[in-house]
């Protein structure tokens, strides 16, 4: 059975390098080859920097790469942006209203993300996996027991690549770019976390006002407070990764008493799980 799953922590606490043990097999910190949860990964890397984590990781082993980054300008493309706002106050760039030719790279960027959807060629051994739609469904890329996971590694960027589709290379958004980026992001995770294979989403922490209870909470950081609750609510666990000097965990219970959002549904509500997918799928057995 599928999972949707949020990895959220701080840099360093063990979020990417966790999801190798999503693999049949795979090597530990020391090397040593052990049983994971027994699927194909598919990585959609949104932020560069994944080879470091999880680079000893081959499409033999079954973890397949395709990275897909924010649209960034050549220089003499952001000299030109430069010399066009120079002179205008915030306010005035933030309210601007920019030309399609301007938006244009900015805009393919996303709509090219939807589309890695429908051709899931991975970077490294160009095999074409098809539609995402597909996987674990009737058809070649059928397997055991929701054989197939998506990682997206993260958040962050997806946010990004929303609001430059929106407003460009703009450093602020007015209120219409703003609501539509929310509604992009938002577009985006219910498509994932509707297919049929797992999907998991790797997040940074944000703090955010508590709207119901009052003071703040720790949330996945994404554009505005009223973003979070909704993009946590699909999900049946919300795993904080935690490090503690060189001791990596998966905590269910806010052992730091910072206010985080959680959910389990498979995991048990208690600190210092093994961080391991394991955990929640079982050993492969194969």
């Amino acid at each position: 059975m599928k999972a949707n799953v949020i990895l959220i922590g701080r840099i360093g606490a063990g979020k990417g390098w966790c999801t190798r043990t999503l693999l049949k097999e795979y090597p530990d910190e020391n090397g040593r080859m052990r049983r994971g949860a027994g699927k194909t990964v598919m990585l959609l890397a949104n932020e560069p920097g994944w080879d470091e984590t999880n680079g000893d990781l081959t499409c033999d082993m079954g973890f397949h790469v395709l990275e897909h980054l924010p649209y960034n300008a050549p220089d003499d493309q952001y000299i030109e942006w430069l010399e066009y706002i120079a002179g205008r106050s915030a306010a005035d760039v933030k309210e601007m209203k920019l030309g399609s030719a301007i938006k244009l790279p900015f805009t393919n960027a996303w709509i090219k993300m939807f589309g890695l959807l429908n051709k899931f060629v991975c970077d490294r051994c160009e095999k074409d996996f098809g539609p995402v739609s597909a996987w674990n469904r009737d058809g070649e890329f059928v397997g055991w027991n929701d054989s197939y996971a998506l990682v997206q590694d993260g958040l962050t960027t997806i946010s990004r690549m929303a609001k430059q589709f929106t407003a460009g290379p703009k450093g602020s958004m007015s209120f219409p770019e703003y609501d539509q980026s929310q509604q992009l992001i938002l577009d985006w995770i219910m498509k994932c976390v509707s297919i049929q294979a797992t999907y998991v989403l790797i997040a940074h922490m944000a703090r955010e006002p508590d709207e119901v209870e009052g003071g703040t909470r720790i949330t996945v950081s994404t554009i505005g407070k009223a973003l979070a609750p909704q993009l946590v609510l699909p999900f049946g666990e919300i795993i904080v990764c935690r490090r503690d000097v060189d001791k990596y965990t998966w905590n269910m219970i806010d052992v730091d008493n910072m206010h985080v959002d959680q959910k389990a549904r498979r995991l048990p509500y208690k600190a210092n799980i093994n961080p391991s997918f394991v955990e929640i799928f079982g050993e492969w057995k194969g």
